[in-house]
């Protein structure tokens, strides 16, 4: 439970279309969500899923650029 009372941003990342996720905003812990969505699915098995929309490279980009925004000012990462 220690890890709770430090420092935190959270990447949320759910299927499209589905609710978002209910974080608690007055978690003062809580510096930064950054919300996503896509289905969780390879490159390998994009012609299997050809309807579902998997992670782009604008998706990685922001996650990159989040976790290099946060890296060095919070404790943890969701």
């Amino acid at each position: 439970m220690r890890g709770f009372l430090y420092d935190k941003v959270i990447i949320s990342i759910r299927d499209p279309n589905s609710k978002k996720a209910d974080i608690n905003s007055e978690n003062d812990t809580i510096k930064d969500v950054l919300y996503l969505e896509f289905y969780d699915i390879s490159s390998e098995t994009q012609d299997v899923f050809k309807d579902c929309i998997s992670m782009s490279d604008n998706d990685a980009e922001k996650i990159r650029a989040f976790v290099l925004k946060w890296k060095d000012k919070v404790n943890t990462l969701f």
